[in-house]
């Protein structure tokens, strides 16, 4: 919850900055008045309707808060590097008492410099926005001895984070449907947070998702925003949307064993534990390959080398850059491949997806989106 707070007072901090370089620019006048009301209301509605359900013309305002927060958040980086790139062009000036150097200092008031930055926001905005909707495939291989010799390779499409919103709908989901199916997937495995508004009314959405392939089954797991939109209505939407939902289970497909857990904001809710990754597992290796759905990267250090893969979400990759560089610090884990160990030797693989939608702004920084190829083939004898 304290960073949360944090986020949202440097979300107010930013709009104070924007504030004052249209000042910079226009001077005073009657046009502050609205464009500070305007600033208030984008920073406080936001706050006040963060994780409430929304429908009609909430969802319309919704949207055009998210779009707001997009274009904000990149307008700030740009300001700060126009502000940055004129601070070290006046102190070299200084520094170096360069005529050319203290002539353009001079020059550059914020009157001059400040509407590129507002140009080069705009722009890198467009390009945020283009980014979130061009999902990257991510081809993962791994060779196993849990599966017969000379068995054809198995498909495994995995993606998380679609977030369908008053942003992600159906033409969204078309689109993602198409990606997926040209990944010709054996089985689809959806990590959580699948839903993010109220779901009651989106059976068009559960059509599409319901078109998405998967020769031998599609599983999901819940994650942190179904439980924010209501356990309930997710699960039937789910159902709707033809998956087979892993809640503290396992089951047997393709020669391999999937088990899902609901996600850690679960616990304690319901008896067996939902959220319990231990009680799932066997207590060694088993002779399936065991594919692990658990929405959050954690790992509990008992659970390593007891299933082989782990595959998981939540993160975005920070969806905005610099944000990787906090997500992978707050989890211990990297986006990607990482390899997990402990000191008796047991191994295990994690794989955290980027995820395939965006949470808020609909914009992404240097994070694609992306649906991961998960292809196990069987180990030739003698191979590593």
């Amino acid at each position: 919850m304290r960073l949360f707070y944090l986020l949202f007072a440097l979300y107010g901090l930013g709009h104070v900055y924007i504030f004052i370089a249209l000042r910079r620019i226009f001077g005073g006048g009657w046009w502050q008045l609205p464009a500070a009301a305007w600033l208030l209301f984008m920073v406080f509605s936001w706050f006040f309707r963060l994780g409430k359900p929304v429908d009609g013309l909430g969802e319309l305002m919704q949207a055009v808060n998210f779009i707001w927060m997009g274009f904000a958040i990149l307008l700030c980086y740009c300001l700060l590097a126009a502000d940055l790139w004129v601070f070290a062009l006046r102190f070299l000036a200084w520094l170096t008492k360069a005529d050319l150097l203290q002539g353009a200092a001079k020059i550059l008031t914020g009157a001059r410099y400040l509407p590129y930055a507002f140009g080069a926001g705009l722009l890198l905005f467009g390009y945020a926005v283009y980014e979130a909707q061009t999902p990257r495939v991510v081809n993962v291989s791994l060779a196993t001895t849990k599966l017969p010799a000379g068995s054809p390779p198995l498909r495994i499409v995995g993606i998380a984070d679609v977030h369908i919103s008053s942003l992600i709908g159906p033409w969204m989901l078309e689109r993602m449907q198409k990606l997926v199916a040209a990944q010709d997937p054996d089985i689809l495995v959806l990590a959580g947070d699948l839903v993010d508004t109220d779901m009651s009314r989106r059976d068009a959405d559960a059509a599409i998702l319901r078109e998405f392939p998967a020769r031998l089954g599609k599983f999901v797991i819940t994650g942190n925003h179904e439980k924010y939109r209501g356990l309930a209505q997710s699960l039937v939407f789910f159902k709707k949307a033809g998956f087979h939902v892993l809640r503290g289970e396992t089951v047997d497909v393709g020669g391999i064993r999937i088990g899902g857990v609901d996600d850690s904001i679960f616990s304690g809710e319901f008896t067996p534990d939902t959220t319990d990754v231990l009680r799932i597992l066997p207590e060694t290796p088993g002779e399936r390959f065991f594919l692990l759905l658990n929405h959050k990267p954690y790992v509990d250090e008992q659970a390593v080398g007891r299933f082989d893969l782990q595959f998981s979400g939540h993160t975005h990759g920070g969806q905005i850059w610099p944000g990787i560089l906090f997500t992978s610090r707050i989890y211990g884990v990297e986006q990607g491949l990482n390899i997990l160990s402990r000191p008796d030797g047991r191994r295990g693989l994690l794989f955290v997806t980027n995820g395939l939608g965006f949470w808020g702004p609909p914009i992404r920084l240097l994070v694609p989106p992306e649906v991961v190829v998960i292809t196990l083939r069987p180990q030739e004898a003698g191979t590593q």
